[in-house]
């Protein structure tokens, strides 16, 4: 538990970047990683470009997070949502306003299969919303320790542009 930090400590909204995130993920995932959870952090980009005179320039802007969080040995929903949670309401509580949590998808085993991993297993993927998962309402209508792996998706809110708030409002 040497990574423990509590999630009641100070709220401060930090700029989302794959640093920020491993950094948030090994101080709130503590409980998880002592018991061998892992996690990877992955940046989905595409490239905005602008135009100053007669220079075009080209930047990365980052439209995607994904962070994966898994175990070598199948684990159970029961046995990691007290932790995972709390982590993802802090997670979304924490990230800059202009990013949210878009949808948690679960890779779990199909019922009647081998319960050990290997890439040969059926397995079969849910997506939930982040509302759902803290509900609790996650369920795969299977028993026992059938997760592989649990895939955050954090995306950018898309700006909406002046003339179309202008436009939706005349809709009315």
């Amino acid at each position: 538990m040497k990574y423990i930090k509590s999630f009641n400590e100070s709220k401060n909204i930090f700029n989302i970047g794959v640093r920020k995130l491993e950094e948030f993920c090994k101080n709130n995932l503590a409980y998880l990683i002592d018991v061998g959870f892992t996690y990877d952090i992955i940046a989905s980009e595409h490239t905005t470009t602008k135009r100053t005179g007669s220079t075009l320039t080209w930047k990365p802007d980052p439209i995607e997070y994904l962070i994966y969080i898994d175990k070598e040995q199948m684990f159970s929903w029961d046995s990691i949502k007290d932790d995972f949670i709390p982590f993802i309401e802090f997670l979304s509580e924490t990230i800059e306003p202009n990013w949210f949590v878009e949808n948690i998808n679960f890779k779990y085993l199909k019922t009647g299969h081998q319960r050990e991993w290997n890439e040969g297993t059926h397995t079969s993927n849910k997506d939930f919303s982040f509302q759902e998962v803290i509900d609790d309402k996650v369920n795969f209508n299977v028993g026992g320790d059938t997760i592989k792996g649990i895939k955050i998706y954090l995306t950018k809110k898309k700006k909406v542009s002046t003339m179309s708030k202008i436009k939706s409002f005349f809709k009315r």
